[in-house]
């Protein structure tokens, strides 16, 4: 009986005529048999109705599955996939993979030809487009994810069914075009041994027919010899869409698309149901009909095409409406007031929105009705209020909402969002590496840009939280990516100037407000709400902006003025508006404490966005390096490792020519006004400028100009002067009617006003106070925390290694690579490379980044180990000390008596204008008396002392009472971030002569040095390639007892250059024309003192003998230095070498290295110039060694502007790839973040199809502690290469992982690996290594374990046991190796067995 009832089955239909007498053509009937067939007819009718089903239900998730073919409709494109409409309201995806085979095959290529500039090849945008009908196949239905349904277009599983017999002529098809001939084109149907041809003449000119579009054919003729078939196909619409009139000999060749003669059997509930070819079972959904239910009786005649046939049943489902046109009168967003509804669907209620017949749909869900109420609420022809989401492509109705939320919601379409729109929305994410802000605006994804964050900079992100609702104002509308661009900048979002949105807007003169997005030294790119850019030329700048950033930061919000606009070019030109700008600046007062988001950092200073009146008002500040420590070098580091997005806090210096903020000084307010000045009054100031004549300052004075100018006659050693250094200027005349200042900054004219003997030693005590202050700040700074310098404390005992011995000590190679000297005056054995040598850190050199170290036991075992920090020494107690080391700042003494093994630092510097201090008086080891003025806890490093001699009485001069020193100095900010000053001045009343120490004047100053105490806020700062000179002058172990702060003898002579300790100080050459010849005659008098010492002490035979035994020795070594092949010593004999070698880089190398031991930078540069001509072109790897060690030169002691030039021109002269892949390893070891992601970025561009190149951006993303870029990386990696490499890829990611990152997750990578390829040998091998090398050997044992119990070919399973019983004999024992043992024979055994 079943077989009978189904149309398939059962006789053989083709050989009776149909039974269904309505739906048939009337033959004629013999009258005698007539009654007795009509009444067999009504039989069979009944009993198969009883097969049937009662509804005609749409398609829906919970029927839709694996293998269905089924009509849909594509309503939206991207380069990538299509989303398409399928029956009953369901969305699927397709792939672009999921096209067809031969599209496929054109990717693959372009991928591996990297040529896009395939005639053929269209993107998916140009093959297809909304509204276009294609047949589809079901790959999976996955509730779980995003996209549940996921289907495919390809030919092959559409037709995978179709049997080639039942293709006759009429028969439509669906097909896929596979290439473009001359006559025609080649389609791919999908079945094997059967080709199909569309000639030129059958094709249509409405669409786009290149390789990978679907079509729906109507075959012509089909031509079959042996086994091969040729079938000519037509795609003219004509004939496509004309009703299906051949014989459907089988079901399984009806595709969706086809249109069929409907004959309805049964009207039911919810639509029909028909029949059609020969007596088939088909039904129509009610919302599938062009008319109502009503309208439809049993008998008649429909026209429908086929959606889909239900693979079990064979019932086909079919549509009335598939070519009604959409009605663009309502759009999404509308709200319809009243509308009718007309049925209760499943999954719904079906209304009518207009008199037209438009039809819409509300999902129960968006009803906002009880379910218990549906039917009461929506009886028919009953009018609601409901509002238009979108319009649903297949079943040809717009999909609508009831629920209050959304009736009432303002913008519901992204059309609804216009520029200039002010709206609240919730924070959903924050990324505070890029500074982007994730936002939600009702129904619809938004985003904050970096530079529209704040007025205030990054810094505000702190302040914001997830899930907090902030205002927001509409810049941009992008519908592509269906996103809304914001700004929450109070400056934009409370603005009542007009708003500029399009270019054809801006008006002559008009005002606006916009963003800096762009700047370079031609000028600005500004830009506004919408798309509307403007440029603003260098000529609308001062003549005293910089241009390097014209005194702007990008992000900042100005006020512009247009100038001109060219609509046809699409440009504007504007000016800034400075009126409005001056009087903001206006604001500020000198001394005036500020807080900003730093913008950019340098190491020429520090760019700092500061906020004023509630946001209103925003301006930028330079704080430059000069103003941020007394010396230059620790101030440049300081500056340039200031991190962009972090808070800083300074004191307003100068408003002219722009904000000028400081760190370091600022004068006392009654010093701030040019009125208030006197004669002999000292201010601070900063160089702007050095002129052939003199230098030109900037003056922190209000009521003056704010520029002054200081001759050379004026300046002490003006040729030691960098730009933007603060000294001190002593005021030496006053022209009130040119509102002028006379200035000098000469030590000596200075140092003479402080007429107190107290303020002479608080002014030099002051001055180191603030340097080690600074350094203290540099030595805190976040990029020395994994520095080697910071696992060192002064005082403790190391270890190390002799790497180099030059002239002037030791270079000592110490453990974790750190690098440390030893002075000529801390050894006294022979030494040479390769000696083990212990010592005591006497020193910590931030700047450089290297320990100073001594090795004379006398020093070593004397030095404390732990330098306490609380000891406090008494005031007024004289102490006996031991020079240690001498350099330009201070000088390092060791203590003795009270404060045994302390180390202490006394001052060289008498001022902060001494910038050359006399160093001539001082020696190594010479013995010193001395008074501590700091403790340890009030001084930042060690404790501060001064000689015993500064006190006493022949240095001591009566004076008359004066006023002095009208200094602030910036401290560290307390916890409310204040910024105190410190104040030097002089005390009335004469000073008390007397012949030994006054105690009572030791109070005074102690007292006074108690009042200069204060605090420092700490900041993470810079680093610095410049390296600093140290100086030291030898001479007798005499005590210092003529050290004095009175300088009546003191000359501005300058002395010669001396030579650094150790090769590697890398100061910038002194100008020796600016030099005397001749030696000063302090040097002379002292080698005269020298020389009747040496002449006292006769030698004894025995020294005579050693001495004539050691000139041998050195005679002996020059000769066999002479006959060795030790490295040249000289420019000569490395020219020689040159000649002889020119194409060897390894002599090259080495005279680079010659000329970088003598801080020769620019002889080493021009040595590497040289190099890269020379060597012959054929010879790529000597050349490429060359670049190398000039791009390292250039990263250590260059500028980031000559790194940039080098590696150009290096990348147009060697193998790109091997350039860039080193500046990966350049940028990582010089920590430079910024630069490693441009040229990791740059690189995956450039080289997206090499493997190696994503496991090296990778690992040194991993090397410098980017753990999430570095997987980023990967993610990419995976989508940009080949399936093939993907095993290797991610084997080698986790490598890396378990060697730089985490170890869980190189163990997930691992586990994901071997999930999908667990016959992989190599990889169990990879993994069991990786996890050795960690030390996790249970882990590895596991896993071995794992591997072996696998079932694999007898070769695999025999290099996994080797695997397994080598590791057990490094790692197990002895029963463990035999465990092993015994399951290899079991396998074997195992596999004998199978065999037999």
């Amino acid at each position: 009986m079943t077989m009978k009832s189904f149309p398939r089955g059962g006789k053989n239909v083709l050989e009776e005529k149909s039974p269904n007498l309505l739906f048939r053509k009337h033959e004629k009937i013999d009258k005698k048999n007539h009654k007795k067939d009509k009444a067999k007819i009504e039989n069979e009718e009944e009993e198969e109705g009883n097969f049937l089903f009662d509804s005609a239900d749409r398609l829906s998730y919970a029927t839709i599955s694996e293998g269905l073919i089924v009509l849909g409709c594509i309503f939206e494109v991207t380069e990538y996939d299509l989303m398409i409409s399928l029956p009953g309201g369901i969305i699927g995806r397709a792939q672009i993979t999921d096209i067809s085979d031969s599209y496929t095959n054109f990717l693959q290529s372009l991928i591996a030809s990297e040529d896009s500039q395939t005639n053929e090849f269209k993107r998916l945008p140009e093959l297809y487009s909304c509204g276009e009908y294609v047949a589809c196949y079901v790959k999976s239905v996955q509730p779980q994810e995003k996209w549940q349904i996921a289907i495919s277009l390809e030919p092959r599983l559409i037709n995978q069914t179709l049997n080639i017999n039942h293709i006759n002529n009429g028969t439509k098809i669906v097909c896929t075009i596979s290439s473009i001939e001359d006559h025609g084109y080649v389609v791919d149907i999908g079945l094997p041994n059967v080709r199909a041809f569309i000639s030129a003449k059958d094709s249509t000119n409405e669409k786009c027919l290149f390789p990978g579009k679907q079509l729906l054919c109507h075959v012509k003729e089909v031509k079959t010899s042996e086994n091969n078939s040729i079938i000519r196909l037509s795609a003219k619409q004509k004939l496509v869409k004309a009703i299906h009139e051949t014989e459907i000999q089988s079901l399984d060749s009806l595709l969706p698309g086809v249109t069929c003669n409907l004959f309805i059997k049964k009207v039911l509930s919810n639509g029909l149901c028909v029949s059609f070819g020969n007596n088939y079972v088909g039904y129509v959904n009610q919302l599938y009909l062009d008319q109502h239910l009503s309208k439809y009786s049993k008998g008649m005649e429909i026209i429908g095409v086929l959606l889909y046939i239900l693979p079990t049943v064979k019932f086909a489902y079919f549509s009335s409406v598939i070519d009604k046109p959409k009605d663009n009168t309502i759009k999404s967003g509308d709200v319809i007031e009243e509308a009718t509804a007309l049925f209760r669907e499943s999954g719904g209620i079906v209304l009518q929105l207009s008199k037209n017949g438009i039809r819409g749909f509300v999902p129960l869900k968006r009803t906002n009705v009880d379910y218990d109420k549906i039917i009461e609420k929506f009886d028919p022809g009953s009018t609601h209020k409901c509002r238009v989401l979108c319009f649903n492509w297949m079943d040809r109705t717009y999909v609508c909402t009831m629920q209050r939320s959304l009736l009432e919601e303002k913008h519901f379409s992204l059309s609804d969002f216009k520029p200039g729109d002010v709206v609240k929305v919730k924070i959903r994410n924050i990324n505070e590496e890029t500074g982007f802000i994730d936002v939600e605006i009702g129904r619809f994804n938004g985003q904050v840009s970096p530079e529209h964050v704040s007025d205030e900079g990054l810094s505000s992100l702190k302040k914001l939280n997830i899930n907090k609702e902030v205002e927001a104002r509409v810049l941009t509308v992008n519908t592509e990516r269906r996103r809304v661009y914001l700004t929450l900048k109070k400056s934009l979002i409370t603005s009542d100037l007009p708003l500029l949105t399009d270019i054809k807007d801006a008006k002559y003169g008009a005002k606006y407000y916009g963003t800096i997005v762009q700047i370079n030294r031609y000028g600005l790119l500004v830009k506004f709400f919408g798309e509307a850019k403007g440029w603003v030329p260098k000529n609308a700048f001062d003549d005293e902006a910089s241009d390097v950033n014209w005194n702007y930061s990008i992000g900042q919000t100005i006020l512009v003025k247009v100038e001109s606009v060219d609509e046809d070019l699409g440009k504007m030109f504007l000016s800034i508006d400075t009126k409005k700008t001056k009087m903001e600046e206006v604001k500020f007062a000198i001394g005036e404490q500020v807080e900003g988001t730093i913008t950019e950092s340098s190491t020429q200073g520090v760019y700092l966005r500061i906020s004023k009146n509630d946001g209103r008002s925003i301006i930028t500040g330079f704080l430059p390096a000069g103003h941020m420590s007394p010396c230059m070098e620790s101030a440049a580091l300081l500056a340039s490792k200031c991190m962009p997005g972090d808070t800083l806090s300074a004191l307003v210096f100068a408003m002219v020519p722009s904000l000028i903020l400081t760190r370091t000084f600022v004068p006392q307010e009654k010093y701030r006004n040019f009125e208030e000045l006197k004669i002999g009054d000292c201010i601070p100031c900063s160089i702007s400028d050095i002129e052939p004549d003199g230098i030109r300052v900037i003056l922190p004075v209000t009521g003056c100009s704010p520029f002054g100018y200081v001759s050379y006659s004026n300046v002490s050693n003006f040729n030691l002067l960098s730009m933007n250094q603060i000294l001190f200027a002593k005021v030496t005349s006053i022209h009130k009617k040119e509102r002028q200042l006379g200035l000098t900054l000469s030590l000596k004219k200075i140092f003479d006003g402080l007429l107190n003997p107290r303020s002479r030693i608080m002014t030099a005590v002051d001055t180191l106070s603030l340097y080690f202050n600074k350094l203290a700040e540099l030595m805190k700074n976040s990029f020395y925390q994994n520095k080697p310098i910071s696992s060192v404390k002064l005082g403790q005992r190391v270890v190390g290694k002799i790497e180099k011995i030059t002239n002037d000590g030791l270079v000592v190679q110490l453990p974790n690579n750190l690098l440390g000297i030893v002075s000529k005056d801390h050894y006294i054995k022979e030494r040479k490379v390769g000696d083990k040598i212990s010592g005591t850190v006497m020193w910590k050199n931030y700047v450089h980044e290297l320990v100073e170290l001594s090795t004379l036991r006398s020093v070593r075992n004397n030095i404390s180990a732990k330098q306490n920090k609380q000891l406090r020494f008494p005031e007024g107690k004289l102490f006996r000390g031991r020079i240690l080391m001498v350099n330009n700042w201070f000088l390092l003494i060791l203590l003795k008596g009270i404060g045994k093994g302390t180390l202490a630092a006394m001052p060289t510097r008498r001022h902060m204008n001494d910038v050359l201090p006399d160093l001539s008086p001082y020696s190594v080891h010479a013995k010193v008396r001395c008074y501590v003025l700091l403790n340890s806890n009030e001084s930042d490093i060690m404790p501060i002392c001064m000689v015993k001699s500064a006190f006493e009485k022949k240095y001591c001069k009566q004076t008359k009472p004066k006023e002095d020193n009208n200094l602030k100095r910036k401290t560290k900010a307390t916890k409310n971030n204040e910024v105190p000053a410190k104040k030097i001045k002089t005390e009335e009343g004469e000073v008390p002569v007397k012949e030994k120490v006054s105690e009572e004047e030791l109070e005074e100053v102690l007292e006074e040095k108690n009042s200069v105490k204060t605090n420092v806020k700490q900041k993470r700062k810079t680093n610095l390639k410049k390296r600093k000179q140290e100086e030291e002058v030898k001479s007798t172990g005499e005590d210092i007892k003529n050290i004095h702060y009175d300088i009546d003898n003191y000359k501005d002579n300058e002395e010669k250059p001396r030579i650094p300790e150790c090769g590697f100080f890398w100061d910038d050459k002194p100008d020796v024309t600016l030099l005397k010849k001749e030696e000063s005659s302090s040097d002379s008098e002292e080698e005269k003192e020298q020389e009747p010492k040496q002449k006292k002490k006769k030698l004894s035979a025995a020294e005579r003998r050693e001495q004539e035994r050691q000139k041998e020795r050195e005679i002996r070594q020059r000769e066999e230095a002479l006959a060795s092949n030790q490295l040249p010593n000289s420019v000569d004999q490395f020219d020689r070498l040159v000649l002889a070698s020119p194409d060897s880089s390894i002599i090259w190398l080495q005279y680079m290295a010659y000329h970088l031991q003598t801080t020769e930078i620019e002889k080493s540069r021009a040595v590497a110039r040289r190099a890269v001509k020379t060597i012959n072109f054929r010879e790529e790897n000597e050349r490429l060694n060359v670049w190398n060690a000039w791009l390292n030169l250039e990263s250590k002691f260059g500028t980031p502007e000559s790194l940039n030039d080098v590696f150009q021109e290096a990348v147009r002269s060697n193998d790109s790839l091997k350039i860039y892949t080193h500046m990966l390893t350049v940028h990582a070891e010089a920590n430079r973040l910024i630069e490693l992601d441009k040229i990791i970025n740059t690189m995956i561009g450039k080289f997206k199809q090499n493997p190696q190149i994503w496991i090296d951006c990778g690992a040194t993303l991993l090397k410098v502690g980017l753990k999430d870029k570095s997987r980023h990386i990967m993610q990419r990696a995976l989508q940009s290469l080949p399936a093939s490499e993907h095993v290797n890829l991610l084997a080698r990611f986790a490598i890396l992982e378990n060697k730089f990152g985490d170890k869980e997750r190189s163990q997930t990578l691992f586990e994901q690996i071997l999930s999908s390829y667990p016959k992989r040998v190599d990889i169990w091998s990879c993994y069991v290594d990786s996890l050795t090398k960690s030390n996790d050997i249970d882990i590895a044992r596991k896993v071995l374990e794992r591997a072996v119990v696998q079932t694999l070919p007898p070769r695999k399973m025999k290099s996994l046991f080797k695997k397994f019983i080598s590791f057990e004999e490094q790692h197990g024992t002895q029963e463990s190796v035999a465990r092993v043992q015994q399951m290899a024979v079991e396998y074997v055994e195992k596999q004998c067995n199978k065999d037999a």
